[in-house]
């Protein structure tokens, strides 16, 4: 009967030390999976590692790190706290530093200011250089880049006039494209000119219509009268 209780007395002892491991290994498995843990069932032990974020069909991953990173942007840890901004969330930090300087004006962001001053925008500008030159471009029909003689920017540097509308490819506009540009521009001007001299025409001939009315009207009342 001793000798029972003896044999069983190590399995005793050992149960806490499964227990606190058990536990260690669920509170490994909570930091990595967030509010979702009941509906995800990580291995942390051993890779890969693996994303069961439902619907997510991520591969497989070979460090936590790396899962962790693509684990926020399902969760969104980084939250916007400008007021009015309805909190705004982000999976990582360069999202919301970017969303911050785009929005906000913060972290001492440079700005592309309109060229045309008579425009809000002279003042008040654009984050991205293709987000001011898809303005002008909508906005200013009448502008050309080509002819600006170099547009300035927040802080009193000017840009040449021959960049390029897209930033992010950092191609250039060569010469070539700024005069057929040009020549769009002055297409699209001789096409407006030739469209108000028609409209000018027809008021001419509206004009004498209405004056040859005016002259039967006079005479009919100099006969009424007489």
């Amino acid at each position: 009967m001793d000798q029972g209780v003896e044999d069983r007395q190590p399995d005793v002892l050992a149960s806490p030390k499964r227990k606190q491991s058990e536990q260690s290994q669920s509170n490994e498995k909570l930091s990595l999976s967030g509010p979702n843990l009941e509906s995800a069932d990580f291995n942390t032990d051993l890779p890969p590692f693996k994303c069961n974020w439902t619907g997510c069909s991520s591969k497989a991953f070979t460090r936590k790190s790396d899962l962790k990173k693509h684990w926020d942007r399902h969760i969104k840890p980084y939250i916007c706290e400008e007021l009015g901004c309805k909190g705004n969330a982000f999976g990582d930090k360069a999202s919301l530093h970017r969303h911050e300087t785009e929005k906000h004006g913060k972290h001492s962001a440079k700005r592309y200011l309109c060229p045309v001053e008579s425009c809000p925008r002279a003042r008040k500008g654009f984050p991205r250089k293709s987000n001011r030159n898809l303005h002008v471009t909508t906005r200013h029909h009448d502008f050309s880049f080509a002819t600006s003689g170099g547009i300035m920017e927040d802080g009193g540097a000017s840009e040449s006039p021959e960049q390029t509308v897209d930033e992010g490819l950092g191609t250039q506009l060569d010469c070539g494209a700024g005069k057929m540009a040009a020549v769009e521009n002055r297409r699209g001007l001789e096409f407006k000119l030739k469209e108000l001299e028609k409209e000018k025409s027809a008021l001419d001939l509206r004009r004498s219509r209405v004056d040859e009315d005016i002259r039967a009207l006079k005479r009919s009342i100099q006969l009424v009268a007489a």
